[in-house]
C-alpha cells in the first residue's frame, strides 16, 4: 500500500506517486490531474493549475485532509516518490 504522506524534519507532506522511469505522475491529491516531473524524487513546489468551473474560471487549488486527519496545505508543496 502506498503511503499518503511523508514526514521531513517534523513536517508532513503529501506524496505524489509515479511509476519508476516515468515522468508522468499518478493523480495529484490536490488537483486531480497528472503532472510531469524530471528524474529525481523529493520535495516539489506545487504547480497545479486548478480546476476550471462551468463558467471557465480557474478555481484555487485547495488543501485536503487524510483519513487520519492530517491536513496538507498546497503552499507547502509535496513529495515526489516512485513505485
Amino acid at each position: 500500500m502506498k503511503k499518503e504522506y511523508e514526514e521531513i524534519n517534523g513536517k508532513k507532506f503529501a506524496i505524489i506517486w509515479r511509476k519508476k522511469g516515468s515522468k508522468i505522475t499518478d493523480l495529484c491529491p490536490f488537483c486531480g490531474a497528472k503532472h510531469i516531473h524530471g528524474k529525481s524524487e523529493g520535495h516539489r513546489i506545487i504547480h497545479c493549475a486548478g480546476k476550471i468551473d462551468k463558467k471557465g474560471r480557474v478555481l484555487p487549488v485547495n488543501g485536503f485532509f487524510t483519513k487520519d486527519g492530517v491536513y496538507f496545505d498546497p503552499k507547502e508543496g509535496y513529495i515526489l516518490r516512485e513505485y
